[in-house]
């Protein structure tokens, strides 16, 4: 017969499996060529229907199978674990921001006493968090699904920390968030990209 459009998915694809009854798909998508960005969704074999994210696979899943017999679904994950390490200088480095996840880009707050940085840590793409001076009291100020911030930068006056924000489009945008209301704005987007943002002196 001819064949039927389900969805229109703009992601790249990492494979694809029948479910054991025939009536759905599940398969792996990113929305970069990055593996470990990619999720594994389900979508029912008829026109009109809506893609689900499977959250139990979390972040980094792709090439799922699926055993007719037994109905067990298998698939491949990539992870990546960088971590966030102190160095005391004479002294021996020591891990001062670690997860499961990936955690980078610290930058200390203008008075020392905060940390910001990326982590992946909240399994839902990549989110700017800060902590203390000494890795505690976490604090995720960005989210959103598949959602990747990076490049924190403190304002002088330590209240707001700027940030690049991929768009749904591919391209970089600069935001802003304030600490105090952990409400954020948009400084920039469009069809093209704008990074390494750097807040000025007053």
């Amino acid at each position: 017969g001819e064949p039927k459009r389900l969805a229109r998915i703009r992601q790249k694809f990492f494979g694809l499996t029948w479910t054991a009854d025939s009536k759905s798909l599940i398969y792996g998508a990113s929305p970069t060529a990055d593996y470990e960005e990619s999720y594994l969704w389900r979508i029912d074999a008829k026109e009109g229907a809506e893609p689900r994210r499977l959250e139990f696979a979390s972040r980094g899943a792709f090439s799922p199978a699926i055993s007719a017999a037994s109905r067990i679904l298998v698939f491949a994950r990539s992870t990546t674990d960088a971590d966030i390490w102190r160095l005391n200088l004479g002294q021996r480095s020591e891990p001062l921001l670690s997860s499961s996840a990936v955690d980078e880009g610290a930058q200390f707050s203008p008075d020392g006493s905060q940390i910001a940085f990326v982590s992946g840590r909240g399994l839902n793409g990549m989110s700017i968090w800060t902590s203390d001076a000494k890795g505690g009291n976490l604090r995720q100020l960005t989210a959103g699904t598949n959602s990747y911030d990076r490049s924190p930068r403190w304002s002088p006056d330590g209240t707001k920390i700027c940030y690049e924000a991929r768009q749904p489009n591919g391209y970089w945008s600069i935001k802003v968030v304030d600490l105090s209301s952990g409400g954020s704005r948009t400084i920039s987007s469009g069809g093209r990209n704008d990074q390494w943002p750097m807040l000025s002196q007053p």
